[in-house]
């Protein structure tokens, strides 16, 4: 306003007042890699958001869960994008959730933090591969090819109990196929063992033994699982549980598969992982 201090021929003008409606942010989301394993540093980001606008210098918490157990918790301010990065690194402890809360907010990641993730497609390093053993890798996996000889090929990384083995069995000729090995940590002593005998029975069982077995094959293409639990051993095909054997494994040991004559198994995407 101009004029005196009297307001003298003072003369008004137009003010304009905005007012902006406060930004209310309504989502929160996660990305990162879904599997990991032992060693892998996964960098997982969270994003907050209203609507499609990012929110910025607003302050994210999150915690990292493994069941009831906290591995990692603390918070950080989302930047000009309206995230926050949360490193992790995998120490094969099984599934874990990351939790991430803005006032009553709340969303989940859930990763596989795997002991091993082998997709069996090449060589990762991790097997014993005898002389004269018939294995190779490409796409369709790990190939184990007909051998004059019995070769025993073993995973050398050492599984701690209660765990879980998962695999798929791409193929299968000839009988006694599909076999997996259980052995103690010196890999001296087969202590059981996975396999279709001559009758179509897939056994679970200690070695030498042929009692425990479901009477029925694992399909070409089916995901294997076997849980090693405290004092029994269950074989899953496809989600669906197929045998369970009253079995206390040594802990730690060691799997293995492998090659002899008139048979051959192809395996693809091997998963271990803690329970």
């Amino acid at each position: 306003f101009d004029g005196d201090a009297n307001h003298t021929g003072s003369e008004s003008s137009v003010v304009t007042v905005t007012v902006t409606a406060p930004v209310t942010p309504d989502t929160i989301t996660i990305s990162g890699t879904s599997i990991i394993q032992t060693g892998d540093v996964d960098t997982i980001t969270a994003t907050l958001l209203a609507g499609s606008t990012a929110i910025s210098g607003e302050t994210l918490n999150y915690e990292i869960k493994h069941g009831t157990t906290t591995i990692d918790s603390g918070s950080d301010t989302t930047d000009s994008n309206g995230e926050i990065e949360i490193s992790y690194t995998g120490t094969g402890v099984g599934d874990v959730d990351v939790v991430v809360t803005y006032m009553s907010l709340q969303e989940i990641f859930v990763l596989e933090d795997l002991q091993l993730y082998d997709t069996l497609t090449s060589d990762s390093g991790h097997w014993t591969i005898p002389s004269g053993a018939n294995v190779s890798f490409n796409s369709n996996g790990m190939v184990l090819g007909s051998s004059s000889s019995w070769k025993d090929i073993y995973l050398d990384v050492p599984i701690t109990k209660p765990s879980e083995i998962e695999y798929e069995v791409v193929s299968w000729t000839g009988t006694n196929s599909y076999h997996l090995y259980f052995f103690d940590s010196t890999k001296a002593n087969r202590l059981f063992q996975l396999y279709k005998d001559n009758s179509n029975h897939t056994v679970l069982d200690v070695y030498s033994s042929y009692a425990n077995y479901w009477n029925g094959t694992i399909p070409q293409g089916a995901t294997v699982k076997i849980k090693v639990l405290t004092d029994t051993m269950e074989l899953y095909v496809n989600g669906e549980l197929k045998v369970s054997k009253s079995y206390t494994m040594t802990s730690p040991f060691i799997i293995g598969v492998v090659t002899a004559s008139s048979r051959t198994t192809t395996y693809k995407n091997l998963r271990i992982k803690a329970l």
